[in-house]
């Protein structure tokens, strides 16, 4: 499935009834009313955002803002909601410490000079 087949992510439904089966773990209860895409949901949600935007260029550079973090649950479900070819891009995040993952240590480390 090419980038541009892959759909957006609405960042706020009235009912789940309106969300794709896959994107249903991408969503909690609003304050207000109706649901609002969570933390592993906004982050996808800004990739895709991104890749519409440039579909032909390379995976935007993380411009997250505030360092994300996510427990090891969301990260689950991150990588189980996006699609197969959005996955090594969150996972070069999480190596390059862009993306923290609580009590992950997978974090890229410099080389020692010998």
């Amino acid at each position: 499935m090419s980038r541009s087949k892959i759909s957006a992510i609405p960042s706020h439904v009235q009912s789940l009834s309106e969300v794709s089966p896959r994107d249903l773990p991408l969503y909690e209860s609003a304050r207000t009313n109706g649901f609002e895409l969570n933390q592993p949901g906004r982050l996808l949600s800004r990739y895709r955002k991104a890749m519409a935007e440039n579909p032909t260029g390379a995976p935007p550079s993380a411009r997250w803002g505030q360092e994300p973090k996510l427990s090891p649950d969301q990260w689950k479900t991150l990588l189980a909601v996006a699609h197969p070819s959005e996955r090594p891009f969150f996972l070069q995040e999480v190596a390059n410490g862009r993306i923290k993952v609580e009590g992950s240590s997978f974090v890229r480390k410099p080389m020692a000079k010998a």
